[in-house]
């Protein structure tokens, strides 16, 4: 069975979408983001113009790889939109019990069930428990015929909500979404003048715009939440996976090889299940490798956390050191991440204990990993302010999203 976590890690792009869809776009003419209120405002006529394919470009990233998951997305919604214009065509009646259904769902303390729905879609179907430590590999796909006869149920149940129009329902929540401005740079996004269930949203202002923050740092989600390419990666291909069913049901439906909605569900089932199964069997052995990361990691960030606390001693600008600090914690996860791989395809390799090494070694491995990403710092004797901030924008502008819509490299 799937872990509950790294399904909500999944499901969190979708459970926050009736606000991302209030959340506007892009400096296009006619969609504001000067505003929180005017990305609010912006976002349904966005749905009406049939571009919710654009929304994603207004989610908060912070890095590449991120956007470049987002822009899938943005793609993935996009196609379920084209889909829910033929299911309505197609099956207007069913459309309209399953809106109304969706409808009282998302009203009050409805809106909790309708989010853990989501996130249950593909889970146990037991009650919610804390998040462990470290996340256990377990298969997606119940080995039980009768469990995994539930999950599929799940599943279906799940894509009739999303097929059956899924954007034009949340114009009854006009009105009912504001913003609340909490700092010259953040807001909160309220429900009918409460945070929104379950996890609450925020918004962020960057680079003169706000965009929506999606909860990623919520307990529970904030441990799944992709740390590496290679993870980023694999959250992108569910993405695909999802958008692939999607655009095949869209031509099954209208070549009339669908003539019922729930044999539209039964064919996203079919089409979707196992291969984002197979997505969460991957992302789980990927969380089997953070795990063996994570030790060498907060090996290292005690290591560099002394180098650093030096550098303020010594009269180095303390912004300026914490910075650089987090540039190298940055690049340490990628290159870390290398060496445990090694030593997991190969025994033999050798992953360094960081709070052994010498403060030569130290900073030679530190300095090769900046060389590499053709930003050379030599980390003794101590470098300068200039270089610190020099080296820290060159990880900045290799890792950082600019929230723009072109991915830099695609997962």
């Amino acid at each position: 069975m799937m872990n509950r976590t790294a399904s909500r890690l999944s499901v969190c792009l979708f459970i926050s979408i009736p606000v991302i869809l209030a959340a506007g776009c892009s400096r296009e003419s006619g969609y504001s983001q000067e505003k929180p209120d005017d990305v609010v405002k912006t976002a349904f006529k966005m749905v009406e113009n049939g571009e919710a394919s654009k929304l994603p470009r207004l989610i908060y990233a912070d890095s590449r790889e991120f956007r470049s998951v987002l822009n899938r997305l943005g793609k993935l919604m996009g196609s379920l939109q084209e889909l829910g214009k033929e299911v309505a065509i197609r099956f207007p009646n069913d459309v309209k019990r399953i809106k109304a259904q969706v409808v009282e769902q998302a009203t009050g303390d409805g809106a909790v069930k309708l989010a853990e729905t989501l996130a249950n879609a593909t889970a146990d179907g037991k009650p919610s428990s804390a998040a462990p430590a470290a996340p256990a590999a377990k298969l997606p796909i119940a080995t039980d015929r009768r469990a995994r006869a539930q999950q599929e149920d799940r599943f279906r149940d799940i894509a009739q909500k999303l097929f059956a129009d899924p954007f034009s329902w949340l114009a009854e929540a006009k009105g009912r979404i504001t913003t609340e401005l909490i700092a010259d740079d953040r807001a909160a996004v309220l429900l009918d003048g409460k945070p929104v269930p379950p996890l609450g949203l925020s918004m962020r202002k960057a680079d003169g715009r706000w965009f929506i923050e999606l909860p990623l740092n919520f307990p529970g989600i904030s441990g799944y939440v992709p740390q590496t390419f290679n993870e980023w990666s694999i959250i992108g291909s569910l993405m695909k996976v999802i958008d692939n069913a999607v655009g095949e049901l869209t031509v099954d439906l209208r070549n009339g090889q669908v003539t019922r909605m729930d044999q539209l569900a039964e064919k996203a089932g079919e089409k979707a299940f196992i291969p984002a199964a197979m997505v969460f069997v991957a992302y789980s052995k990927e969380m089997d490798v953070r795990t063996k990361r994570e030790r060498v990691v907060r090996d290292f960030r005690k290591r560099i956390s002394e180098w650093t606390r030096a550098a303020r001693d010594s009269g180095s600008d303390a912004d300026v050191v914490r910075a650089f600090g987090d540039a190298v914690n940055k690049v340490a996860v990628e290159e870390i991440d290398k060496l445990v791989r090694a030593r997991i395809a190969n025994p033999a390799s050798k992953v360094p204990s960081f709070a052994d090494l010498t403060e030569v070694d130290f900073n030679a491995a530190v300095e090769s990993w900046f060389g590499a990403i053709k930003a050379p710092i030599a980390l003794s004797p101590r470098p300068s302010e200039a270089d610190m901030s020099a080296a820290t924008a060159a990880v900045n502008n290799l890792r950082r999203s600019t929230n723009a819509v072109a991915p830099a490299r695609k997962p």
